[in-house]
């Protein structure tokens, strides 16, 4: 049987764009890692939205949130929950990258719409969710 080498880069840069149904919890699941692994990472969460009624029974937030940033309180909440040191964008992932000459080491985009995927997809490494 032939072995399978897979080349597994060494990533020290996380950003999830759309951290509201499956980007709520995908962030939590990184936290927990970075906390249980000790994880070195420089993670940012970007959501332009803010925290509705509507969202407390389907994503990743609590009922004292609502009518906040979802970015902000989910990386504050989490922090606080896991002494990490998680950064937040409120805005578009477009926002987020422009002008930004560099590239992250690994997006994770869990958006709604088809428009943030194509204007995101060139990175290095990229993960749609």
């Amino acid at each position: 049987m032939t072995e399978k080498h897979f080349i597994v880069p060494d990533i020290k840069t996380v950003t999830i764009v759309g951290v509201g149904g499956t980007g709520g919890y995908l962030a939590q699941g990184l936290a927990k890692m970075m906390a249980g692994y000790r994880l070195d990472l420089d993670v940012t969460f970007v959501d332009p939205d803010t925290v509705e009624e509507k969202n407390r029974f389907r994503q990743n937030f609590m009922p004292w949130e609502i009518g906040q940033s979802k970015s902000e309180s989910l990386a504050f909440r989490l922090n606080q929950q896991f002494g990490l040191g998680i950064k937040s964008f409120v805005g578009k992932g477009e926002d987020f990258y422009q002008g930004n000459t560099g590239f992250r080491d690994l997006l994770i985009t869990c958006v709604d719409k088809i428009e943030p995927r194509k204007n995101l997809r060139n990175h290095l490494l990229w993960l749609d969710s």
